[in-house]
């Protein structure tokens, strides 16, 4: 099939037109690679294989675009090509000629999110673990973090939460906080001693400022041991404990 024009396109790419009316672009190298400028004809063949290596290429390119860009894990690349609709081979090939060149590396990246989690964010090492996990990456040093950064950070996160704390009882802030941490995927071994350290006063006087406020409310609606009662059942519902509600209808 003969050659009518070759054509320079955008940035890298060659169009050439063929004496069917056909296009077919290729990029540079590839051109280059087998001087193609200098070729009067083409056969079947010798185009199929063509697009063949041209279209690995185009999976090569796309996929350090994402790299110029941020830094991913072999996993992400290889979701990302087969979302382009590459084939297993030419992603096969590509991760392998990435890896080789140094644009992926999975233990690097492993070491930077690491880094960047524990800087930027308040996840603990469970959290982290699953998610590298979920990049691929099932070798990690996140567990050789010096014990002291995660218990630093435990405690960072109660004494914020401390200052927000709202009008609840000490046994439920407290289990609303483990709940947290536990969240941020810090173990209850890990949190075990710190919150049993906590020291939360004046709990009596929260809980006695509590009662008169919902006295108020329901002395409208209850009276006599009626409104008592509504008051323990609203008191106990916030997570404060009988005896500690009985201390103060006591006084």
């Amino acid at each position: 099939m003969k050659v009518l024009k070759w054509k320079k396109e955008k940035k890298n790419i060659y169009e050439v037109t063929l004496e069917n009316g056909q296009t077919i672009s290729f990029y540079d190298a590839i051109v280059l690679k087998y001087s193609l400028v200098l070729k009067k004809q083409f056969t079947e063949k010798e185009i199929e294989a063509l697009q063949k290596e041209n279209q690995s290429l185009e999976a090569y390119y796309k996929a350090l675009q994402i790299l110029n860009r941020k830094m991913r894990s072999s996993l992400e690349i290889v979701k990302f090509l087969k979302k382009e609709g590459f084939s297993k081979e030419d992603i096969e090939q590509t991760i392998e000629k990435l890896t080789n060149e140094g644009y992926i590396d999975d233990e690097r990246y492993a070491e930077v999110f690491l880094h960047d989690k524990i800087a930027l964010t308040i996840d603990g090492p469970y959290k982290i673990e699953k998610e590298l996990k979920q990049l691929g990456i099932e070798k990690t040093k996140v567990f050789e973090t010096d014990p002291k950064i995660w218990e630093e950070k435990i405690e960072k996160m109660i004494q914020k939460k401390l200052l927000n704390r709202k009008q609840e009882s000490a046994m439920m802030f407290k289990n609303k906080l483990k709940q947290y941490l536990i969240l941020h995927g810090y173990t209850e071994e890990m949190i075990e001693e710190p919150l049993s350290k906590l020291s939360l006063e004046n709990d009596i006087e929260k809980l006695q400022k509590e009662k008169e406020k919902l006295k108020q409310k329901l002395s409208q609606k209850y009276a006599g041991s009626a409104l008592d009662y509504q008051i323990k059942i609203r008191l106990y519902r916030k997570g404060y404990r009988k005896e500690e509600i009985d201390q103060v209808f006591e006084s």
